[in-house]
């Protein structure tokens, strides 16, 4: 390898184009490759294998739609980004082939709750997200309203009755600024830039809640779990972007939408309204002694 030769990335996506989590988790870990390349010291020229001056393109093998984070790709390939069969050229002088997506350690034991802390590697990925956008990061300020955002899925594990439990809990906290986003209606962009300004991220389990990786430390994720569903993914995640996190079981499996599919994949869920306040209100006052904010909880 030549240190300051052209460099091709050989990315072949896996199927999930749509979900956040899965394409995220794939560009992570070219993020990483990278990274440890540009930080390991060749035997031969005592110097990085990545050195400043290399340029490189993303060659992608796989032949599924561009997909929403498609541009993303683009952070890491300064030469540009193309499909094999569009290419004007299929000459190489070094080749890279990244870790895959389901090698990412922040996809390895997620079944299992972690004694997680603050992770520096995600906060940089995020961070290089954020800047690619052109979306500031800086410190929260205390003196606006709290936002929280809840992300109001439309077609499957839909919240019942969420139209009516979110007039009552603006009624509850007149102060605090409550959105619903249907995320899939919106450009990836727009998603980031919703989540790096929302400091209690909420919703049924799902991709969607990838985004806590984009909210600023300090946040709160909401996840309301399937019944009998124990995926501990997000949790960790929010730790390790260093937010609190809470949760609740949904009370049972509602209908779907297309009335043909089942399993907790598909089913709406049901928590009781009492339960989906009291979960939120424990969310929202625990950002009242965040940073300089001073708010009594009772």
């Amino acid at each position: 390898m030549v240190e300051d030769s052209n460099f091709t990335i050989l990315v072949r996506r896996e199927e999930n184009i749509f979900n956040p989590w899965h394409s995220l988790m794939e560009i992570f870990s070219l993020s990483m490759t990278l990274d440890v390349l540009r930080m390991t010291m060749s035997p031969h020229s005592h110097s990085a294998f990545l050195g400043p001056s290399v340029k490189s393109r993303v060659l992608i093998l796989d032949q599924y739609a561009e997909g929403p984070y498609w541009d993303l790709w683009t952070l890491f390939a300064p030469g540009g980004i193309e499909r094999m069969e569009d290419a004007k050229t299929t000459a190489v002088e070094n080749i890279i082939i990244p870790l895959a997506g389901g090698s990412n350690p922040f996809w390895q034991g997620d079944w299992e709750a972690h004694a997680c802390s603050i992770s520096p590697l995600l906060r940089v990925f995020s961070g290089r997200i954020l800047d690619f956008y052109k979306i500031p990061h800086d410190p929260v300020i205390d003196d606006r309203p709290l936002v929280l955002t809840f992300i109001d899925r439309r077609e499957k594990r839909r919240l019942v009755d969420i139209d009516s439990y979110i007039k009552t809990l603006q009624r509850q906290f007149p102060a605090i600024k409550i959105q619903t986003v249907d995320f899939a209606s919106i450009s990836f962009e727009e998603q980031v830039r919703i989540s790096s300004e929302t400091d209690i991220l909420a919703g049924v389990h799902g991709a969607g809640l990838t985004h806590a990786m984009f909210q600023r430390p300090g946040s709160a994720l909401v996840e309301i779990v399937p019944k009998d569903f124990n995926f501990k993914g997000f949790r960790n995640l929010a730790k390790l972007a260093g937010h609190q996190y809470f949760s609740a079981h949904a009370r049972q499996e509602g209908g779907t939408t297309s009335g043909t599919k089942g399993g907790w994949q598909y089913d709406d869920v049901d928590i009781e309204e009492d339960r989906f306040l009291r979960l939120t209100e424990i969310a929202i006052k625990s950002m009242y002694q965040r940073g300089r904010r001073e708010e009594d909880v009772v």
